[in-house]
């Protein structure tokens, strides 16, 4: 309630001061650089809180080596102690436990490219000494003789496809755009003749991905579909004034219907900092939901992305012939701003950073497509206890 909004001319003078690393013509990233603001400033509020907090407060630091507990025992060392209630090992790690799982997945990716780098440079090696020519030599034939030489024609249909997402116009931008497509070409030639040595070799691979966590996310008190006894639950934190969330809800629909009768669906608000109507249109949805029309009110936000104001989330309300007198003042008390509260407090406890995000069991899903999804759904069916 502190933080005021930046306004225009704070915003236009952040601009100006970065303007070399922006890159951006100001109306193109405006919103951006006002929620970059407004997030800085809640940021700066917060730990001014947090001081004042602590001030008041009996904080003892203990001194004990933190290192992952192995056991239960370990799980319960004390860290800290705030007025008398403590802070233990297994709070730290259940917290870190995303961020944990996240530079894991990184530390695996990044060995398994050098992997698969050196098994390239020795089928590469081996098919050489086995035509009796040298690596390069190998390479010129195979690959440096057949890739495609791209045509300012190519560029030109390149730019075409891409003018919004490029800074410039076509004259100014060619030489870079003809350098990527022919770097492209070069690579997709290179896959194509590494993919030829990798049929023809036996290729064994022992590294282990990390295992994903699998997370107890609450879905007491949530909008719901499906089956409430189902043994399968999928969770899906949202924002209403997300694009992509927009893009997901059909296939979220789609599933539902299919899976009715041995899927829970339970969706949970993660309104983003970016979008200033998003936690005003999550609290308008639980208003709605509490006549009744959740999943009617929802459809209606993705559909007007770009109109969530007040006074609109309130005309939405009439087009659904809710109680307006009921709805409006949940709506003006910020009756249910605690509840979109912990919803985030939730996300960001299970690694949520942006929407949407799709836990199925528990467990991340990181292809959120209808096949994707259905895949893991039908996995988690088949390994789920029977009733």
């Amino acid at each position: 309630a502190k933080v005021a909004d930046p306004t225009e001319t704070e915003v236009q003078a952040f601009y100006d001061q970065n303007k070399a690393k922006i890159r951006s013509e100001f109306k193109d990233v405006k919103e951006q650089i006002l929620a970059y603001l407004r997030d800085q400033r809640q940021r700066e509020e917060a730990k001014k809180l947090a001081d004042r907090l602590r001030a008041g407060a009996k904080v003892q630091m203990i001194a004990t080596v933190a290192t992952p507990p192995a056991t239960a025992a370990e799980r319960s060392r004390v860290f800290a102690v705030v007025n008398d209630r403590p802070v233990t090992s297994a709070d730290v790690e259940d917290n870190l436990r995303p961020l944990v799982y996240n530079v894991q997945e990184q530390v695996y990716q990044l060995r398994r490219t050098d992997v698969e780098l050196k098994i390239n440079d020795i089928l590469l090696e081996q098919e050489a000494q086995k035509r009796k020519v040298t690596t390069k030599a190998l390479l010129d034939a195979e690959v440096v003789s057949k890739v495609k030489t791209v045509t300012e024609a190519d560029a030109q249909a390149f730019f075409n496809q891409n003018k919004e997402r490029i800074n410039g116009d076509f004259a100014t931008t060619k030489g870079q755009i003809l350098q990527y497509l022919q770097d492209m070409e070069s690579r997709k030639a290179e896959g194509v003749f590494a993919d030829q040595l990798r049929r023809a070799a036996a290729v064994q691979v022992f590294l282990k991905a990390p295992e994903p966590p699998v997370f107890d996310i609450a879905t007491d008190d949530q909008p719901m579909k499906g089956n409430p006894a189902a043994t399968v639950t999928l969770v899906e934190f949202t924002d209403f004034q997300c694009p992509s969330c927009a893009q997901t809800q059909p296939t979220i629909e789609k599933l539902a219907t299919e899976y009715a009768d041995r899927v829970r669906f339970v969706i949970r608000d993660y309104p983003l900092t970016q979008h200033e109507n998003a936690f005003k249109a999550a609290e308008a949805a639980e208003a709605a939901r509490e006549q009744g029309k959740y999943w009617e009110y929802v459809n209606i936000l993705f559909l007007n992305q770009s109109a969530l104001q007040v006074d609109k989330l309130k005309a939405y309300a009439t087009q659904l012939g809710l109680d307006r007198q009921k709805f409006d003042a949940a709506l003006e008390s910020g009756r249910f701003a605690d509840q979109v509260y912990r919803d985030l407090q939730d996300g960001v406890r299970v690694g949520v950073n942006s929407t949407p995000t799709v836990f199925v069991n528990g467990r991340r899903a990181d292809d959120r497509t209808y096949e994707g999804l259905k895949a893991l759904l039908e996995a988690a069916l088949k390994n789920s206890p029977k009733k």
